[in-house]
């Protein structure tokens, strides 16, 4: 611009601070003019392509010009060099080429480079709807571009690009394969694993602040992206379905907080108390579409699997123990008392409810399942006390067949996916012996406590794997022993991928992903530390979850919807959350043009948000 100017008799003048600053630019120009070639088909972009950026001193001759336009009449694809190939050489097929883009282009501008990938875009497209939470509303479009992909990939002959197009073939493999890999279709290389510790809906708020977060390609030719105006669309459209999430979030935790009031287990004395813990994880790890009853059941088990675990280990006597276990093998709670009776009366109101919906959606009632599995969980419980109290150490495979079953996520997967399968057979979801997928969910939970809990177990007593590979290996230390683990867990959990990504097998999708998020649940608590049984260590996250909205750049509204597509807004009465989480009262908002107060919280959906199911809103 400043050679421009000069070259039309414009004196340019700079302040005496950035003159050095100028100077250096002419400079390094220059050094680039020298070193890099007009034409060299082994560059990437060679100058040419760059032509209304040359310097009028830098003389380019009409002829190397013409000689290099593309048979479009553009030059390097590019509009802006194609442009200044035309004002200097009033080429027809220049000006019919950037006449085509303006038609084609209207509504949006002209990309900085033509023609874009159709694939690519479509891609891009797939990947912003899955990074920022929304690929529940175009399931169908996602899956049908996502086997077109993979059918490509699989059985198209490899053809021979261009030194040009290196750069956006990788961008695009890239985005294929994770997409496609995430999606459970197999392209042959391992899986990093560091995304298993991170929960779903954080992640889509992650990347809605991300100052990039719509940026697509970055560069001159910046054509890899959604056009301005579709990626405002999607991060508004991402935005409110977020806030709304967090609404339904907190009226659901709020259900659950007076379910835990009404039953007891949040005045039992003893151990932790982590109602709100236990929903924040199901909440925020589950992203496939499962309605409030799915979550609001799966956080009642966690809840129920703490107290009754801090039951077993701290304040039980034997006889307690003993007598809660008996009384759940028979489901009968005859001559409980205290403690022991409100931990099974909170177990058999929860088991009744699951059944009940569990036999509206299958027809079948699973009464027995349920019974099976939370008195197991109960028995390898007991069996553990009494190890912990007589001393005993066992080997290490006799004390993973019980701890398995003891830290309880067979009881957090298999019941919702009953409720979230209703059309598979029970016997899919729900075997004899567990299904692989279960087994390996079972023992790397496990395996995950207790390399995190191994100091606080040695001081109360308690087996833990850690502690028993030291026992076992005499001359090794507690860093070889917990390297031993972490070992172990790779291997485990490049087997649980396996089951939870590819097919054929013989578990449905929603339940395999219902063990995956069960999965990144205990990753999350126990990845570097034991947070879950920390009081402040999750606060932050909780309140980014459930409350804070997310720190977007203020966004233009969406447009309006048709009329016809326009719902009633529904309104929930919601009380105040604890005040501990500091969640006392939560501000006013609007929510798709309607206001929202601590009191009251309507929600007016889309046609198609409010067929899905997540947004059910189904209260026990």
């Amino acid at each position: 611009m400043v050679d421009l100017a000069r070259a039309s008799g414009l004196e340019v003048i700079f302040p005496e601070s950035a003159e050095h600053i100028i100077a250096d630019l002419f400079s390094n120009r220059q050094q680039i003019l020298k070193r890099e070639k007009l034409v060299d088909k082994k560059q990437y972009f060679p100058l040419l392509s760059y032509l209304e950026a040359l310097p009028p001193t830098y003389k380019v001759s009409h002829e190397t010009i013409l000689k290099h336009l593309d048979s479009d009449g553009s030059l390097f694809q590019s509009p802006s060099a194609t442009a200044s190939a035309y004002l200097a050489t009033g080429n027809e097929a220049c000006l019919a080429y950037l006449q085509t883009l303006a038609l084609n282009c209207a509504s949006n501008g002209v990309p900085s480079l033509y023609l874009v990938d159709e694939e690519l875009t479509k891609l891009s497209m797939v990947y912003q709807l899955v990074r920022l939470g929304l690929t529940e509303y175009f399931d169908q479009e996602k899956d049908e571009f996502l086997a077109q992909i993979y059918r490509n990939y699989k059985h198209e002959k490899p053809i021979v690009k261009s030194i040009h197009s290196i750069a956006a073939e990788l961008y695009k493999d890239c985005l294929g394969f994770w997409l496609l890999r995430m999606h459970g279709y197999k392209i042959k290389h391992e899986l990093g694993l560091p995304w298993m510790a991170r929960l779903d809906h954080l992640e889509h708020r992650m990347w809605m602040e991300e100052k990039d977060a719509c940026v697509l390609w970055m560069g001159k030719f910046s054509c890899h992206r959604s056009s301005l105006v579709h990626n405002q669309d999607i991060l508004q459209l991402a935005l409110q379905n977020f806030e709304q999430r967090q609404s339904i979030y907190r009226m659901e935790l709020d259900v659950l907080k007076r379910w835990s009031e009404t039953t007891g287990l949040s005045k039992m004395g003893f151990g932790r108390e982590k109602t709100v813990y236990s929903y924040f994880a199901v909440a925020a790890s589950v992203s496939v579409p499962c309605n409030s009853d799915v979550r609001v059941l799966v956080a009642k088990g966690a809840v129920i699997l703490t107290v009754a675990d801090d039951f077993f280990d701290m304040e039980g006597s034997l006889e307690d123990l003993e007598k809660l276990t008996e009384a759940v093998q028979r489901w009968d709670g005859e001559g409980l008392s205290a403690h022991a009776k409100t931990i099974f009366e909170a177990l058999d109101d929860l088991v009744t409810n699951i059944r009940v919906k569990c036999f509206k959606q299958l027809g079948k009632d699973i009464k027995k399942n349920l019974q099976n599995i939370w008195g197991e969980t109960f028995h390898s419980w007991l069996i553990e006390a009494k190890w912990s109290r007589s001393g005993d150490v066992r080997p290490t495979q006799e004390y993973l067949d019980v701890a398995m079953t003891s830290v309880g996520a067979h009881v957090l997967v298999l019941p919702p996916s009953c409720l979230a399968s209703p059309t598979t057979s029970l016997h899919q979801l729900w075997s004899n012996p567990y299904q692989p997928i279960t087994k390996l969910l079972m023992v790397i939970s496990r395996l995950l406590n207790d390399i995190q809990t191994y100091e606080k177990e040695e001081k109360q007593g308690k087996l833990n794997f850690v502690l028993l590979y030291l026992k076992e290996n005499p001359g090794a230390s507690i860093e070889d022993s917990i390297n031993f683990v972490q070992l172990l867990l790779d291997q485990l959990k490049k087997e649980f991928l396996q089951h939870v990504l590819e097919e054929p097998c013989s578990v449905p999708e929603l339940s395999r992903l219902l063990h995956l998020a069960c999965l990144k649940v205990f990753n999350m608590f126990f990845n570097s530390s034991n947070r879950y049984d920390s009081d402040t260590d999750m606060l932050h996250d909780i309140q980014k979850a459930l409350v804070v909205p997310p720190r977007v750049p203020k966004l233009k509204p969406l447009r309006p919807l048709p009329e016809k597509l326009r719902l009633k807004p529904r309104v929930f009465e919601t009380k105040s959350l604890s005040g501990q989480y500091g969640l006392e009262h939560f501000p006013r908002k609007s929510f798709f043009g309607y206001q929202m107060s601590s009191r009251t919280g309507p929600v007016n959906r889309w046609e198609k948000m409010y067929k899905s199911s997540s947004f059910k809103l189904c209260f026990a």
